[in-house]
């Protein structure tokens, strides 16, 4: 299990990844996992969508949530979500609202266990702190 597997299991994303397993039946540790398969690329670009449009989470903490993808990965994600919406997947389509209209009638609340920030806030220390430390040096 990777470092960020574990948090895939707070926050907003970490319920889209949830919901969508249930959805699919695909379980959570495939679609967060390095699996590229096209149905789990499938559901893996269903919570892409998914967390772009019902949280305010960016592309960033996104990928994060997603086994450390990069935001490159979680666009193209996206992309392809929406090209699935918009042409040739309609059990895509509804799945996607279903998930969505759960998600909006019951808000994910942060809570104070959700480690991304504290993490966040660490490693912003720590690139601070090295760059007083090399300024010094130089």
């Amino acid at each position: 299990m990777s470092a960020q597997q574990p948090q895939m299991w707070f926050g907003p994303v970490g319920r889209i990844i949830r919901e969508v397993a249930l959805e699919t039946g695909i379980p959570a540790d495939q679609i967060i996992g390095g699996c590229r398969e096209q149905r789990v690329f499938r559901a893996r670009s269903a919570v892409c969508w998914l967390a772009r449009e019902c949280t305010d989470r960016s592309l960033v903490r996104i990928g994060l949530a997603l086994g450390g993808r990069d935001h490159t990965s979680v666009v193209n994600a996206i992309h392809k979500a929406e090209q699935r919406r918009a042409k040739g997947d309609p059990a895509f389509l509804i799945m996607t609202d279903r998930i969505a209209a759960r998600l909006r009638e019951a808000p994910v609340i942060e809570a104070a266990s959700d480690p991304l920030p504290a993490v966040i806030g660490e490693v912003e220390n720590l690139l601070t702190r090295l760059r007083s430390i090399q300024e010094t040096r130089a």
